[in-house]
């Protein structure tokens, strides 16, 4: 068995923010004025720091070898189906 293996691990990522400009938006609704400042979307790029399992990648395939060998020997093929 492949015991998880939790690691700290630094992963850059991307966001969107969206920053108000100068311009908004004006309309009349029945007897008021509404105004919606227009904003403008600005990917900001930062680190995150998350936790990762380093093993999953063997633990996995260890998995799906397991789960064909036991279906190969139950049902004669690897593809988990019954015909």
């Amino acid at each position: 068995k492949i015991r998880e293996k939790i690691e700290l691990r630094v992963r850059d990522r991307t966001r969107i923010e969206e920053h108000p400009i100068r311009k908004s938006t004006c309309w009349l609704d029945g007897w008021e004025n509404v105004c919606q400042q227009k904003m403008h979307q600005r990917y900001v790029n930062y680190q995150d720091i998350v936790e990762e399992d380093v093993n999953s990648f063997e633990r996995l395939s260890e998995i799906r070898y397991c789960t064909s060998k036991k279906c190969m020997t139950d049902c004669e093929n690897e593809d988990y189906s019954t015909e």
